[in-house]
């Protein structure tokens, strides 16, 4: 099974930031690969998930949720408080109480390093081989929860920036029909949420492919520019979002930056 990472869903495979550049092949995506990959994935979790099955430890769990339930309820309403309050693009959260820590696993910012989406690789327990069936099956689980997050992530990222896509478009007739410019004058914002959508959904399904890949050197380099990627995305994301505080200059100068970061990994590691 093969995850084509290179095509897109809709016709954001249009005009792109640079009308001039040679466009590169790409495959059309067969639709059943991803399915077969979750529903073969969610089986064999399944499977795992009943052998990791512990009747005392669920009826614990059961209970300790019980018991918390109304103050976990409290905490959550009080943190998506929080939360409304951060840009979309903004990994680092800088909350009232005096320690950062990122939106997306709610880990405290000084464990990411240098690497503003460490978060988005997945830690392997290399004793993991040592350890109970039991375990083994919760670690699997765990494995593929995290991927799918993120990809379910990037799922939601791309429907909330197709509403934009059509603001966008609406905008421009808006100021076409003022007599504000013609259609060419501002056709380079839809170019750019096109982009956009494009990058995203290569990005989203390079959390599948990273899922099969064997740890080592080639893993760390992908994820490496897996993560650049993410940041240039959530960097035009953030543009795109704000376009008239930016000139066109600013605008298709990170779309270059996208689109490269999208084909330098495509070329590396795509069909190998």
């Amino acid at each position: 099974m093969s995850v084509d990472m290179n095509s897109q869903g809709s016709d954001s495979n249009e005009e792109d930031y640079d009308p001039n550049c040679e466009e590169e092949e790409e495959e059309e995506e067969d639709p059943g690969d991803i399915e077969d990959y979750y529903v073969g994935v969610a089986s064999d979790v399944e499977q795992q998930g009943a052998d990791a099955f512990d009747p005392e430890e669920y009826q614990f769990t059961c209970l300790t949720y019980k018991e918390s339930e109304g103050a976990l309820h409290e905490h959550m309403t009080s943190l998506a408080s929080v939360l409304k309050a951060v840009d979309a693009h903004c990994h680092r959260l800088h909350p009232p109480y005096g320690t950062d820590f990122c939106w997306m696993c709610l880990g405290d910012w000084k464990t990411h390093g240098s690497e503003y989406y460490e978060c988005s690789r997945y830690k392997e327990n290399p004793d993991i081989v040592n350890q109970s069936q039991q375990a083994q099956a919760r670690e699997a689980l765990k494995k593929y929860l995290f991927y799918f997050e993120r990809w379910e992530n990037h799922n939601k990222s791309l429907q909330l920036e197709a509403q934009t896509y059509q603001r966008i478009h609406e905008k421009i007739q808006e100021r076409v029909m003022n007599n504000l410019g013609t259609w060419i004058d501002w056709q380079y914002l839809q170019n750019a949420a096109k982009l956009l959508a494009k990058c995203r959904y290569t990005l989203q399904y390079t959390y599948p492919y990273a899922y099969y890949m064997e740890s080592g050197p080639r893993k760390k380099l992908f994820e490496y520019q897996q993560a650049q990627l993410e940041a240039e995305i959530e960097n035009l994301s953030w543009k795109v979002e704000r376009a008239d505080s930016y000139d066109r200059g600013d605008l298709e100068n990170q779309m270059h930056i996208a689109e490269q970061r999208r084909r330098t990994l495509l070329k590396d590691f795509h069909d190998t």
